[in-house]
């Protein structure tokens, strides 16, 4: 995300407005904002996922006349939003996975929230193609449970003849690698396995993770963009902009031999 903050400064930089982004983890100062914003101080805000509390206040300083925009806010609101396309997340690992010839995959991670979306678009597109998804291993997300994962598919490999795994996050997918390699397996030799998030990290693992990059620069430059066009008296009509993600191939997915 430091790379999206980056750019939404930048954006605003060169739109000659006051921004704030908000990164929405300390409620005292999200609401400390807010006073800014409806005095005048401020010429628009631009929130992350945060609580509802919150997002009542930004509903009240946006009718107060301030320009508020919210970014992955997950539930309905009246606030405009600019949101990652999650459903493009569990398309783009479907496609790559099929493309390199692999026909029996797992899914692991998280099973609630935005997860759930990556879950039932990969699942969507995958039956398209024609494959079928064997049993979905959950967990909290992180490495620790990914490590247990990694450890079932291994069962699955020899069971089901597994030959790819789709980890719904990054930390969930390293933790699905030390896993099969703890069952002695080689990725991507036995197994491909893809993230998502395109956390710095997974550059940097042996062998270097693929991954789905959520584009939050992306997301954080149109989200500078839109503040800038309702300051300037554009269309408010369109309350949700979504932003696709993108595929970042790297060694941990190959061709099935």
């Amino acid at each position: 995300m430091a790379l999206g903050i980056r750019a939404a400064r930048e954006t605003a930089r060169k739109s000659g407005r006051q921004l704030l982004v908000l990164p929405g983890d300390d409620e005292a100062d999200l609401l400390q904002a807010f006073d800014l914003a409806a005095r005048g101080v401020l010429d628009g805000l631009i929130l992350f996922p945060t609580t509802k509390l919150v997002e009542q206040r930004a509903l009240k300083v946006s009718e107060s006349g301030r320009t508020v925009v919210a970014t992955n806010l997950p539930r309905r609101t009246r606030l405009p939003v600019v949101e990652l396309d999650l459903r493009s997340v569990g398309r783009l690992a479907a496609s790559h996975l099929w493309s390199l010839g692999h026909r029996s995959v797992m899914t692991a991670g998280p099973s609630s929230g935005g997860e759930d979306a990556r879950f039932s678009s990969f699942v969507a597109e995958w039956t398209r193609l024609g494959g079928t998804v064997t049993p979905h291993l959950t967990g909290r997300g992180t490495a620790e449970d990914g490590l247990r994962a990694g450890r079932a598919v291994a069962a699955e490999v020899g069971r089901r003849g597994v030959t790819a795994v789709f980890a719904f996050t990054d930390d969930f997918a390293v933790g699905v690698i030390a896993g099969l390699a703890d069952a002695g397996l080689d990725v991507p030799g036995d197994v491909s396995v893809i993230g998502c998030d395109n956390a710095p990290l997974g550059q940097f693992l042996r062998p270097a993770l693929t991954t789905i990059d959520p584009d939050n620069a992306g997301l954080m430059d149109q989200a500078v963009r839109l503040v800038v066009e309702l300051l300037d008296g554009g269309p408010t009509r369109r309350r949700r902009h979504k932003i696709a993600a993108t595929l970042t191939v790297r060694d941990s997915t190959r061709p099935v031999c």
